[in-house]
C-alpha cells in the first residue's frame, strides 16, 4: 500500500511536457516547454502574435486537468481561464481551440483531485517561457540565448508555416535535436 502511494505522488510531483501549437487539433509547429511543473503557466510569447490555436499535454498524471487561458486587463500570471478539460484514462490529450477564434495566451495543468479545489487553488503560481520553438517540418529551436528580434521573426515564420530551407542562415546555430526532426515531422502531421 505504501509503494503504491509513493508511486503515486511521484507521478503527481513528475513535470508534464506542454506543447502550445500554432494549428488546430495539436499540428503544425509548436512552443516546447518540457517538464513544467503543475500550476505553472506555460506562457504563448505576446508580441505582436496572439498565442496558440490548440495545446497538447503529454506525460500527465491520469484524470489531471488540462487549462488553457486568455490574457486579461489585470494581468495574473496566465490571465484568466476559459477552458479547461481532464486528460481522462490516458496521460495525454489536446485541448481543443477557443470559439470565436480566440488563441490561448497560456497553458497548464493541475494534478487529479483539484476539481473540487477552490480558484485560488487552481490559479497559476509561476510562468515558465518556451524552451524552445518547433517548425512545421520538425526542425527545432533553442530560444535560450536568442535575441529578441530573431525570437519574433522565427515565432512568425513558423506561424506562417515556413521550413529551415526558409530561414536566415543565422538561426543554423540555435538548431537542436537534429536528428529527431523527420520523427516530429512525422508527429505533427499525425
Amino acid at each position: 500500500m505504501k509503494v503504491f502511494a509513493y508511486i503515486a505522488l511521484a507521478t503527481v510531483v513528475a513535470g508534464a511536457n506542454i506543447r502550445n501549437h500554432f494549428g488546430d487539433n495539436c499540428k503544425g509547429g509548436y512552443l516546447d516547454y518540457p517538464n513544467i511543473a503543475q500550476r505553472i503557466c506555460a506562457s504563448a510569447l505576446h508580441d505582436k502574435i496572439k498565442g496558440a490555436v490548440t495545446v497538447a499535454f503529454s506525460q500527465l498524471p491520469q484524470h489531471s486537468y488540462m487549462n488553457g487561458y486568455q490574457n486579461t486587463r489585470d494581468g495574473g500570471i496566465c490571465g484568466s481561464r476559459q477552458k479547461q478539460q481532464n486528460v481522462g484514462n490516458t496521460d495525454h490529450k489536446c485541448l481543443p481551440k477557443l470559439a470565436g477564434g480566440a488563441e490561448y495566451a497560456g497553458s497548464s495543468w493541475t494534478a487529479p483531485g483539484f476539481k473540487a479545489a477552490s480558484e485560488k487553488d487552481m490559479e497559476c503560481t509561476g510562468e515558465m517561457a518556451p524552451h524552445a520553438l518547433v517548425l512545421n517540418d520538425g526542425h527545432k529551436y533553442a530560444l535560450g540565448g536568442m535575441e529578441k528580434d530573431m525570437i519574433n521573426t522565427l515565432y512568425s515564420m513558423a506561424i506562417e508555416g515556413k521550413g529551415f530551407q526558409e530561414l536566415p542562415t543565422e538561426f543554423g546555430a540555435f538548431e537542436i535535436e537534429k536528428e529527431g526532426a523527420q520523427q516530429r515531422a512525422q508527429e505533427i502531421k499525425a
